[in-house]
Parts: C-alpha cells; sequence; structure tokens
C-alpha cells in the first residue's frame, strides 16, 4: 500500500513512533496501538503487519541488548518450544471453530484481568511459578495467536503474576518477542508478504521507529515501579476490549 500524499506518510509515521513508544517502555503492545490505529485510518493490513514488524525488530534487538543481563534465555527457549508447535494448532482451530466468538470471550476475560491487576493486585494476590505455569501459558499463547494473531496476554499474564521489577519483565518480554519476530520474518518472506516496496518503506520509516523506541526507553527509565504496574494493566484492558469490540457477536 503506497502512501499517496505526505500527510499519510506523517499519519504512518505516528502510527508507529507511538507504537514503539509503548513497546520500549512496556516490553508490550506495539501491535495493539499501531496495528489498531492503523486499521482505523486505512483499513488494509496486509502491507502494514508485515513492514511494522521489521520495523519492530531494532526496537527489541536495542532492548535486549541493553537488558542482555537480566535475559534467562532458557526460559525463552521453553516458551519458544511450547508455543511454536501450537500456532499450527491455532491455525488448524481457525477453520473448524466459530473463532469470532472465542475471541470475543477472551476480549472480555483479558479485561477483567486487567482490572484485577489494576484494582486488586495488592490485596489478592495469586502467583504461577512452576514450570508447568510457563508452559501452559506458552502453549495457550501459541493456539490463540494463530486463532487470533494475540499470542501475548497468556504470557503477559503470567509475568505480571512473578511480580519482576520493571525492568526485569520488559527484558523477560521483549527477549520472547525478538526471538519469534526472528521466526516470523521468514515465514512472512516465504509466504510473498514482502517485495522491494514493502523493504523501501519500511527504511523510510525506520527514524520513526528509532525515535519511538528512544523515547520509549527514556521513559521506561522515569516512570515509577507502581506507575509501571498501573500503564501495563491499562494496556492489558486496552487490549482486551480492543478484541472483544472487534469480535463482538
Amino acid at each position: 500500500m503506497p502512501f499517496s500524499s505526505v500527510e499519510e506518510l506523517l499519519l504512518v509515521a505516528a502510527i508507529v513512533a507511538l507504537g514503539q513508544v509503548v513497546y520500549a517502555l512496556a516490553g508490550f503492545g506495539s501491535g495493539m496501538v499501531s496495528v489498531s490505529l492503523f486499521a482505523l485510518a486505512f483499513g488494509d493490513l496486509k502491507f502494514f503487519v508485515p513492514v511494522f514488524l521489521l520495523l519492530c525488530l531494532p526496537t527489541e534487538v536495542a532492548v535486549t541488548w541493553q537488558s542482555r543481563s537480566l535475559q534467562n534465555w532458557r526460559r525463552t527457549a521453553l516458551v519458544l518450544a511450547a508455543a511454536l508447535p501450537t500456532l499450527a494448532l491455532g491455525a488448524w482451530l481457525l477453520g473448524s471453530v466459530d473463532s469470532s466468538r472465542l475471541a470475543f470471550f477472551l476480549g472480555l476475560l483479558i479485561v477483567v484481568l486487567g482490572f484485577y491487576y489494576l484494582l486488586l493486585e495488592a490485596h489478592l494476590r495469586f502467583s504461577f511459578t512452576q514450570k508447568w505455569h510457563l508452559l501452559a501459558a506458552s502453549a495457550t499463547g501459541g493456539i490463540l495467536g494463530g486463532l487470533f494473531g494475540v499470542a501475548g496476554p497468556p504470557l503477559i499474564l503470567y509475568f505480571k503474576s512473578l511480580r519482576l521489577d520493571k525492568d526485569a519483565f520488559r527484558a523477560a518480554l521483549i527477549g520472547i518477542w525478538l526471538c519469534m519476530t526472528c521466526v516470523k520474518i521468514p515465514m512472512y518472506a516465504g509466504l510473498g508478504l514482502y517485495s522491494v516496496k514493502s523493504l523501501w518503506w519500511a527504511l523510510v520509516l525506520l527514524p520513526a521507529s528509532f525515535a519511538g523506541a528512544r523515547l520509549g526507553m527514556c521513559l521506561h527509565r522515569a516512570v515509577s515501579e507502581a506507575a509501571f504496574r498501573r500503564f501495563t494493566s491499562l494496556l492489558l484492558i486496552a487490549s482486551g476490549f480492543l478484541l472483544a469490540l472487534q469480535n463482538r457477536p
């Protein structure tokens, strides 16, 4: 999808930058922000989603390198081992279940859990510390990724339950997303979703992505632990609301 005016290009650049601000700040939410806004403004995601994946890669590499001392690659490998096979299961289920109804109720569940973390976590705490909890979250995320393209919420909820500090929380998620991006880019290429034109637009939009990531990193250092927890809970609520809204009966 070529942009037909300077105004359109500036709008897309702002959408990309905003997504990277959120991504570098929280460790998740870039797709929810940027893909949702792009769909609202333009509708056609076939061009944008593969390009945006390329634009997320520098942010993921930079944050992962910055937080390399906090990375737990053994845990990341377990996540990938459990999630990647179930991606195929989710894709197969897509053709045999009423996915829109499932997505609607999933969105409502995410909203409820987001409000729990926002309002009740200090008074009523759940902790998922067993290895099988991580494997279950990863496998569930894979199925949801295949069904809806939304693999993040189970893993986000798992890591929020561990009550990691903001640096460890972001590092854990970004390391996982980086590995998944490295898998998805060749998959998209194999499906013919990249072209000279899309690679050119990724290059054009790279400065906006870089600027957003830099701002997000600065904000991550500036926000307090309490503010970070509230922000990530609000992001969860927003992602669940969008999922339910897009798939409402």
